[in-house]
C-alpha cells in the first residue's frame, strides 16, 4: 500500500503506522529433511536467511526445540504437536526423495490440528517422481494436495539448487505475517473484530 507524493500527511501517518509493527515477534518452525538427508542444507539456508531478514524472527527446527521444549520424553510426535501449536508460521520443505518422508508424515499427521493448514506453507518439487500404486508415499502426498495453491511454492531443480526464489518466498510470507499480526492488533484495539487472510495483506 502506498500513496503518491502529493499526500505527505497521509504518507507520514502510514509510515508511523507501519513502524509500530517493528517490535512484533514471530515464532517460525521449519520442517523438512533431517541430518544427513537430501535437502538438509537447504532447510538450514531457509532458517538462516529468515534469521537475517528480521531480528524478531525466532526460527527453529523441531529437533532443536525438542531438547528443552517438550511434553514427553519418548513421544516425538507429541512434542512436535506442541511446537506446531505455538508456531506463528510453519514452513515445510519437501524433497523428491522417497527415503525422506519425515515432513510428509508430519503433514499427514497434523493436517487438521490447530489450524495447521492455515499457518503452514509448503516448499515442494514442481514435478514428483512416478511411484507405484501400492507404495504408501502417494497417500501421504494426497494431504499436500489439500493445501491451497497460495500456500505452496513449487520449485524447479534450478530453484532448489540456488535457493534464491525459495528464500524470497519465505521472507515475503514472514513479512506478511508480521503485518497481519500488526493490522489485527490495531483493529482489536479499535474495537473491530475483522480477521485478515495472510495472502490478502498488502
Amino acid at each position: 500500500m502506498s500513496f503518491e507524493s502529493g499526500h505527505p500527511i497521509w504518507n507520514e501517518r502510514y509510515s508511523d503506522f507501519l513502524s509500530s509493527f517493528s517490535q512484533i515477534k514471530l515464532a517460525i518452525l521449519v520442517l523438512g529433511p533431517g541430518q544427513g538427508s537430501q535437502g538438509e542444507q537447504k532447510r538450514k539456508e531457509i532458517k538462516n536467511h529468515l534469521g537475517l531478514v528480521n531480528k524478531n524472527y525466532d526460527v527453529a527446527f523441531s529437533e532443536e526445540l525438542e531438547e528443552k521444549i517438550k511434553v514427553s520424553q519418548h513421544d516425538h510426535m507429541a512434542n512436535i504437536a506442541l511446537h506446531i501449536s505455538q508456531a506463528d508460521i510453519i514452513f515445510a520443505l519437501l524433497v523428491d526423495d522417497l527415503r525422506v518422508s519425515g515432513a510428509l508424515t508430519e503433514l499427514n499427521k497434523f493436517d487438521d490440528f490447530l489450524k495447521f493448514r492455515e499457518k503452514t506453507f509448503l516448499i515442494l518439487p514442481k514435478r514428483r517422481k512416478q511411484i507405484g500404486r501400492n507404495d504408501p508415499i502417494p497417500l501421504i502426498w494426497q494431504t499436500v494436495d489439500k493445501f491451497p495453491k497460495d500456500h505452496k511454492f513449487p520449485y524447479t531443480p534450478g530453484e532448489f539448487k540456488t535457493c534464491e526464489s525459495i528464500r524470497n518466498f519465505v521472507a515475503d510470507i514472514a513479512n506478511r505475517a508480521t503485518k497481519k499480526m500488526g493490522y489485527e492488533r490495531f483493529l482489536r484495539e479499535s474495537g473491530v473484530n475483522l480477521p485478515i487472510r495472510l495472502n490478502d495483506v498488502a
